[in-house]
């Protein structure tokens, strides 16, 4: 038995230091449920790592179980029938990201937790570059990100993120920032890593996210819009995936977050052909949920705020008794939601169910 676990323990260890990842995040959930312990979806392997090292003989069932999804995905893919899975950011990597663009570009991100009852704000500020990414806002994004991740959330329930007043919504890559820096040897590399990163937990955090879109979104901007879990556009503006017109693929996780949204047919003539999409059509489409009537020369910057936090009432506020809505109960949904691409996880749901205990209003 001694022998059996010792082989099982170096076994992982050694997968885990490979170039290359065989387990996806399915197996790592599944893992958790197993050894009963609570994972967040940014970091499962590291906290995995990290439980199954913290002893054996307590995390046997945890042991067997990944050693055992390993043997059938190195078995499959020594048999051509899949290829390894890309590795995961590790913090390293993301932490040299972030040494190399926090400096450079112009513009900020700025966050209000206080924005209305239970709402807070984020705002692309680049309006010299209609709100397009530099690697300086790229960097406060993720650090924005990282601390909604770890923060006690209170009686926060959700996030509204917009652009500053009066330009595009985002334009994506700051293209005067990527002309001067993007030339550098592995530049491009860190961008991606760090924006691909940064959507993909930005997409899991435990709030509702809104895009209050009073301006267009194109390219990376684009991308960013497939992580909210609900947009409102302005009658006025529009998306486009300009991405294979600038010779790119969809480099920060859009093009998986996109066929999630609208189906696989939709997703490829979308982010292949790269029509423009006004608001009537990314409403039937599924990309936009509510679309603010506005004029041009009104205010569209706050009339899709007060749209997106209309839309957020009933998250927040129960509509019979005027009363707040626990909180917890609706950050644990969207943590259900995160999760309903896994396999069944009664274990999860119960775990999620008891944090609530004594708040239940039934």
């Amino acid at each position: 038995m001694i022998f059996a676990i010792t082989t099982m323990h170096f076994f992982i260890r050694f997968a885990f230091s490979r170039p290359v990842h065989y387990f996806t995040d399915r197996d790592f959930f599944f893992v958790a449920n197993s050894i009963r312990i609570n994972i967040t979806p940014a970091r499962p392997c590291r906290e995995i790592s990290a439980a199954l090292r913290a002893g054996l003989s307590q995390n046997l069932i945890g042991y067997f179980t990944l050693f055992q999804r390993l043997s059938q995905r190195l078995i499959r893919y020594f048999l051509g029938l899949q290829p390894p899975i890309t590795p995961m950011a590790t913090d390293s990597s993301i932490s040299l990201a972030i040494t190399k663009l926090r400096s450079l570009g112009q513009g900020n991100v700025h966050y209000d937790p206080n924005f209305a009852q239970g709402i807070g704000l984020i705002t692309l500020n680049n309006p010299e570059r209609q709100n397009a990414f530099s690697g300086k806002m790229m960097v406060e994004f993720h650090e924005i990100v990282v601390r909604l991740e770890k923060q006690d959330p209170r009686d926060s329930v959700a996030i509204i993120v917009t652009g500053a007043p009066g330009k595009a919504f985002c334009a994506g890559l700051d293209l005067t920032f990527a002309q001067e820096h993007l030339r550098e040897p592995d530049m491009a590399g860190h961008v991606n890593h760090l924006m691909h990163d940064a959507l993909s937990r930005f997409s899991r955090l435990p709030y509702i996210t809104v895009a209050s879109m009073a301006g267009p979104a194109l390219g990376g901007g684009t991308e960013l819009i497939t992580a909210f879990d609900y947009v409102c556009i302005a009658s006025t503006t529009f998306l486009r995936f300009v991405q294979t017109r600038m010779g790119v693929t969809s480099p920060w996780g859009g093009a998986r977050r996109l066929v999630n949204i609208i189906g696989r047919k939709k997703a490829l003539y979308i982010l292949g052909s790269a029509p423009k999409i006004d608001a009537v059509m990314a409403n039937k489409l599924g990309l936009a949920d509510v679309i603010v009537n506005t004029t041009p020369g009104s205010d569209v910057h706050n009339a899709c705020l007060d749209a997106s936090k209309a839309f957020l009432k009933g998250f927040i506020f129960d509509e019979r008794t005027s009363e707040r809505v626990t909180p917890g109960a609706v950050r644990g949904m969207k943590r259900l939601i995160v999760r309903a691409d896994m396999d069944q996880d009664e274990a999860f749901e119960a775990s999620v169910l008891q944090e609530l205990a004594g708040l239940s209003k039934i």
